[in-house]
């Protein structure tokens, strides 16, 4: 391993810094972990393939840090979790790299002035998620609980505590664990697909309760649930659930959820409406710019009294019912049945009869929708992170809404998409970026399409 001076120039997608350097006569890119741009260092190259056109290197030395490098990360775990690769970036220079990518991402199809600077949160304001999922790990008195490693199913030590989320889940975490270790319980084992505690799932709805849901991989006694009921009412608990999922894989909350403490629910307020959510329904996460971001989707939209507006991937009916606010009319599409209950509910506690619901995936519900003669003039998207499916851009664009809202977490999905409606007849007239997800590489973005005159 050789040492080389490297100057940072870029951040890649997995948090490391990116530098260049010349090896037989072409560029290759080196990634550097825990490097910034601007930052100028020693480090060794790990070696690489032959021919590659890459490498990785270990950092030794600081020769000059960068203008924008933080005299403290605002988190002592950052650099051992991985969940806020940007941790030591200044927020100014986040918020400015998060745009700079999302231009580069759009270049060939968005004028770069038609892209906003990226809303950010105010200074002070913290924390920014309203949810944490920790795993356990160990056996009886050596049980811990905490996050995964990067790319790993290993628990990190000390990571029960996020500055990201409310305190008490952190707390409630640990009393867990000590309940666990008191009644002899371990940690699932998922090579063996056997053992007691696996995940924990936890929802803060500020003075709408906070709520905790427990995955196990077998059944619990009467006794130790009443245990784990006391720690989690302890920490301040209100409503909690228990699940038992024994089957592997990466979606613990996969099974029945039992209540073990009130009704296994939470109600959040937001933009001036109650929304009952549990474990497993959909709920964006930073509850600072969740409000910020759903008030600029609905200014985008200009939804007049007149209007029919379509929502897919609606999740409990949050853009669904504040869009019916103001239109005559709004139809949520969610794929989850236990978020369309929930919709359903939360659209009667409201008060509001102008929105209904269809549970499916959007592919085969918006062809139903067509030849049922509902003819939107606003449809508003907030798929998961991969994007839409293949043909849902091309039966949004068969009703001939006049203007497409698209939320996206994936900022890579929305440029393919949008490429997709641009063929179909419709041009980005507004990309708007915000920060849902501090000290990290996402970023919140909404894209106002309009249809293009004459197509």
């Amino acid at each position: 391993m050789t040492l080389q001076k490297l100057f940072i120039t870029d951040i890649a997608d997995s948090g490391a810094g990116i530098a260049w350097r010349q090896a037989a006569g072409r560029s290759v890119r080196v990634f550097v972990p825990g490097g910034l741009p601007g930052d100028v260092l020693e480090a060794r190259l790990m070696p690489g393939p032959a021919g590659s056109h890459s490498l990785s290197a270990r950092p030794e030395r600081f020769l000059q840090r960068s203008p924008s490098r933080r005299e403290k990360p605002f988190c002592p775990q950052a650099c051992v979790c991985g969940g806020c690769p940007l941790a030591a970036l200044s927020y100014p220079a986040q918020l400015d790299f998060k745009r700079r990518r999302l231009a580069e991402l759009f270049r060939d199809i968005v004028p770069e002035g038609l892209i906003r600077p990226v809303l950010g949160l105010e200074p002070g304001e913290r924390p920014v998620r309203n949810k944490a999922l920790l795993h356990f790990a160990g056996r009886s008195e050596a049980l811990s609980v905490g996050l995964y490693a990067p790319g790993s199913h290993r628990v990190l030590e000390q990571t029960a505590r996020c500055p990201q989320c409310p305190a008490w889940m952190g707390e409630t975490a640990l009393a867990v664990a000590r309940a666990g270790a008191k009644l002899g319980l371990g940690a699932w084992d998922e090579r063996r697909l056997e053992g007691a505690l696996r995940a924990l799932l936890m929802r803060d709805a500020g003075e709408g309760g906070r709520l905790a849901a427990l995955v196990t991989g077998e059944k619990l006694s009467a006794q130790a649930l009443s245990c784990i009921r006391e720690a989690m009412r302890s920490a301040g608990v209100t409503s909690a659930s228990v699940c038992v999922n024994s089957e592997p894989g990466n979606a613990p909350l996969r099974g029945e959820m039992t209540p073990i403490l009130g009704d296994g629910s939470v109600r959040v307020s937001l933009c001036g409406l109650g929304f009952r959510v549990r474990p497993e329904t959909f709920l964006q996460v930073n509850p600072l710019q969740t409000p910020r971001l759903y008030d600029l989707a609905l200014s985008l939209a200009q939804i007049r009294p007149q209007d029919r507006v379509l929502d897919l991937y609606c999740g409990v009916g949050t853009l669904t019912l504040l869009a019916a606010r103001q239109a005559r009319e709004a139809f949520g599409v969610e794929i989850v049945r236990a978020s369309v209950e929930e919709a359903e509910r939360n659209a009667e506690a409201n008060g509001i009869r102008s929105a209904r619901f269809a549970c499916g995936p959007a592919a085969g519900i918006l062809p139903e929708i067509a030849r049922a003669g509902f003819s939107p003039r606003i449809v508003i998207a907030d798929p998961p992170r991969k994007g839409l499916e293949a043909g849902v851009a091309e039966a949004i664009c068969a009703l001939r809404p006049e203007k497409v809202v698209y939320i996206a977490c994936g900022p890579g999905a929305l440029a393919r998409d949008c490429r997709r409606f641009a063929q179909l007849g419709y041009r980005v007239s507004a990309l708007c970026p915000v920060d849902l997800f501090p000290e990290t590489l996402h970023v919140e973005t909404v894209a106002l399409m309009s249809r293009v005159e004459g197509k």
